[in-house]
């Protein structure tokens, strides 16, 4: 006979686990603990994940990939201001072509979809332009990808930046290269 001994949830995960459940990045998490990447909840459909990015304001520090929502980066104030600070940069130098036809858009930590996975960046950028023909898009419809994809890597292994752009933002890019 095999005697299961019931053992309490330590506290810190089920501190952790209000940033799915309820959107609270609690102080009590000990998120500096961590070790990245970290499954923040697993059977989740796109939508759900969708769902919870939108009704708790994250973008950019949680992905999507096969049923599971990943913690990569963490929403610590070095990543935030350097954010800020490459998108201030940007704005300014864009301010020339504002409201012309040339304008670049500033479309935040747009959400993007490509097979099974969901991303958003930082912050991305693009002029305003007509949707894709086919169902490619970054919506996985006709919404068109972002031109310029920023990508702060703080608390986020830089190996899994690199592989985010190789292999999800440019790999379409890459493939019709290798034709």
């Amino acid at each position: 006979m095999i005697l299961f001994q019931n053992k309490k949830m330590p506290d810190y995960s089920y501190f952790q686990s209000l940033w799915w459940k309820e959107g609270n990045f609690h102080p009590e998490a000990k998120w500096e603990e961590a070790t990245l990447p970290y499954v923040l909840a697993e059977g989740v459909t796109l939508d759900e994940y969708e769902s919870h990015t939108d009704k708790f304001n994250v973008h950019g520090l949680w992905e999507w990939t096969n049923y599971k929502v990943l913690v990569y980066e963490l929403p610590l104030p070095p990543h935030e201001i350097c954010i800020g600070a490459i998108v201030k940069e940007f704005n300014e130098c864009c301010r020339e072509v504002n409201r012309t036809d040339a304008s670049i858009m500033n479309f935040g930590a747009t959400r993007t979809r490509a097979d099974s996975s969901g991303k958003e960046a930082d912050a991305s950028f693009r002029p305003m332009k007509p949707g894709v023909p086919a169902l490619t898009g970054s919506d996985g419809k006709r919404k068109p990808w972002p031109n310029i994809i920023v990508e702060v890597a703080y608390s986020e292994n830089i190996n899994h930046v690199f592989e985010k752009v190789k292999d999800y933002w440019l790999k379409n890019l890459i493939a019709h290269m290798m034709q």
